[in-house]
């Protein structure tokens, strides 16, 4: 497909290890960033559109901060 970019990245932490973290961000910055980590360990999202989609709500913004 054209212009679909693929992640490929190796995550050392576990789900567990992050889902711990993610629990301990108190800034919602840094909180996303976790988020999107433990998303691609879980499988939750694949695509550039199913993060955009969770965390903005709306496939309308593909930008990250």
């Amino acid at each position: 497909m054209s212009g679909v970019l693929k992640i490929d990245i190796d995550i050392a932490e576990t789900a567990e290890e992050l889902k711990a973290v993610l629990e301990q961000q108190q800034r919602a910055s840094q909180r996303r960033k976790v988020q999107v980590l433990w998303w691609l360990k879980t499988g939750q999202a694949k695509r550039v559109e199913q993060f955009t989609v969770f965390l903005n709500g709306s496939t309308a913004s593909a930008a990250f901060r």
